[in-house]
Order: C-alpha cells, then structure tokens, then sequence
C-alpha cells in the first residue's frame, strides 16, 4: 500500500443493541428501529446468533462502504485503501478483524487478526 497503511474500520460491538433489537423485531424508542432494514440482511445471514449476525452486520456495512462511494471504490482498487470490518469484543477490548475481502492480496489479509 505504499508508505502509509490507509484502512478504514466498520466495528461492530459485541451484543449491539440494533443488531439485537433487528433480530426480537420489536418496536424501540429512538431511531434504532430505522436502522432495521439496513440490519436484516445480516440476520437472514446468520439468524438469531447475535454474535454472528452482529459479524456479518459488520461485514455487510464494509462491503457497502466499499462498493457505495466511487472515490472509495477507486482508491480500493488503486490499492490505497483498505476497509474492514471489525468486532470489538467489550468484556476484554479485543478487536477481531474479519476477512470479508473477496480478493486476498496475500495469506496475512486471509488470517483473522487479533488485538488486545
């Protein structure tokens, strides 16, 4: 990527509470209900597994941002940008990235990456 690592991070915490109001799919107070039809696909991915669906919830966004912006869809491709997603575990402040490149430059972007 040259000489600066350029990533942009979609963190999805452990037990977020849209991702687990989408799956209950009860009405909340607030704008978190607006967010549901934005969360769904995520939960028709993984189910009712708040842990997996909030991953592939983090997963959906970056692949969004990646694709949605054409200057960040240029700079992708160019190799002057990274966007990942990310779950941020609360108990121990790990953040886990999660591959959901379709395309691995090389076998270190194919590894989970932990940090404590």
């Amino acid at each position: 990527m040259g000489g600066k690592d350029r990533r942009r991070l979609c963190l999805a915490p452990a037990g977020c509470g849209a991702v687990k109001a989408t799956i209950q799919g009860k009405e909340v107070p607030g704008q978190i209900s607006a967010l549901y039809p934005h969360i769904q696909p995520a939960v028709d991915r993984a189910g009712n597994n708040l842990e997996a669906a909030t991953k592939a919830n983090a997963k959906i966004q970056a692949d969004l941002l990646r694709e949605s912006s054409t200057v960040i869809k240029g700079m992708v491709k160019e190799g002057k940008l990274k966007v990942v997603a990310g779950y941020y575990d609360i108990s121990t402040g790990g953040v886990t990235l999660l591959n959901q490149q379709r395309r691995c430059a090389n076998a270190r972007d194919s590894q989970l990456v932990t940090f404590r």
